[in-house]
């Protein structure tokens, strides 16, 4: 059965605000006219009106070089963003057009970046990034990773502490036979805005795995964009979330099988508290001629307060009859049966609902290689419950 679907670009409406970055500002840094390409364009849009987010106005700050960023790796290239423009090392992206969460928010990270890296793994190589907000108030990060033919590589990116704005926008280039594991970690509560843009693109046989572990922000926008363009390549994400207070998200997953015989997986689980509002969206595209495809979306929200609200909206469009696509979502209360049984046992209601809630995270905690990226995830969600 072909499901066929005439899609309508939703227009989002726009604002603007009293202070904006502008062209002068990308006079303070490094690689001018590469900058001044995409500032052009900034400065003509305004920000998004994300209803979802009640997104009215952006905690805008003073922009300064971030140096306190912790990057390591064995990496064949692993340079700061900078580095890598001075060296032309990231000329065969740079006509890669991308809007990520909003082409407002995508240009920002491209003109008014203060931070960021460039990584080039040949065979093996693991990366390791640490951001901390409270060195920096206004991060805004650009980066980009290039995963060479045949090559493994793990990167790990983690963020924490509290901050105004981070803006990043990221681009993945796995090459034929590669593969690539990215942990993507944000454990920042108390920062007011968190808008993060990810672009991959798959070639022939390349195989990825992605780990978004999303632990606050008081607003938060997600997007994930996954272009499986060579024919057999491999792409599983697995979402983890869990938002208190009136924390808001919006989370989004694109699996856009442009060949055939692809597969992608996309798999979301989080709880939601307090009055929290979370909207998850998984994509599924299979474009006509992309034959022997197989992908699937599922997901699972655990709500733990009445007025808590998580809208999960999965979406197919297939063109081609000859795929395997299918997708299912729920969203369920604690199990009170189960907290009783614990509870009978000796346990108090608080150490109960820990346990069911760590439970659920255990895998995707488990499956992160860093034993102090794991402590953090482990502290970040038992100061959530």
């Amino acid at each position: 059965m072909v499901m066929e679907m005439t899609l309508v670009e939703h227009v989002t409406p726009t604002f603007q605000t009293s202070f904006d970055y502008k062209l002068d500002d990308v006079k303070k840094f490094g690689n001018f006219e590469w900058r001044k390409l995409f500032a052009e364009k900034y400065v003509k849009i305004g920000f998004p009106k994300w209803k979802r987010l009640k997104l009215s106005q952006i905690p805008l700050g003073k922009l300064k070089p971030h140096a306190e960023a912790h990057l390591e790796g064995d990496a064949s290239k692993l340079k700061t963003i900078d580095e890598a423009l001075r060296e032309n090392l990231v000329e065969e992206f740079s006509g890669i057009e991308f809007k990520g969460a909003h082409p407002k928010f995508t240009l920002m990270s491209q003109a008014f970046f203060n931070t960021g890296f460039f990584s080039e793994i040949k065979e093996c190589g693991n990366v390791y990034v640490h951001y901390d907000l409270n060195k920096n108030s206004t991060m805004i990060d650009n980066s980009t990773v290039a995963v060479r033919k045949n090559s493994e590589a793990v990167v790990i990116r983690e963020v924490t502490g509290k901050g105004d704005l981070r803006v990043s926008t990221t681009i993945f280039f796995v090459e034929r036979g590669a593969k690539l594991r990215f942990f993507n970690v944000l454990i920042a509560p108390r920062t007011s805005l968190s808008v993060d843009s990810n672009l991959y693109i798959l070639k022939e046989g390349a195989e990825l795995e992605v780990y978004d572990i999303v632990l606050g922000s008081e607003k938060m926008a997600s997007d994930h964009e996954c272009r499986l363009v060579g024919t057999g390549a491999k792409a599983k994400f697995t979402s983890l979330y869990f938002e208190v207070g009136q924390e808001r998200a919006d989370l989004k997953y694109d699996l856009i099988h442009s060949a055939p015989q692809t597969i992608g997986e996309l798999n979301g689980k989080g709880v939601v508290s307090g009055k929290s509002y979370v909207v998850f969206r998984g994509n599924i595209d299979i474009p006509r001629e992309s034959y022997g495809v197989s992908s699937q979306e599922s997901g699972y929200t655990l709500n733990l307060s009445p007025m808590a609200r998580v809208d999960t909206i999965p979406s197919l469009n297939v063109k081609d009859n000859r795929v395997n696509a299918q997708h299912a979502a729920s969203v369920g209360k604690i199990d009170e049966d189960k907290l009783y049984y614990m509870m009978s046992r000796g346990l108090d209601e608080k150490t109960a609902l820990k346990l069911v809630v760590e439970g659920m995270f255990k895998p995707v905690v488990d499956a992160i290689p860093s034993e102090s990226v794991k402590r953090d995830v482990e502290n970040g969600l038992l100061s959530r419950i």
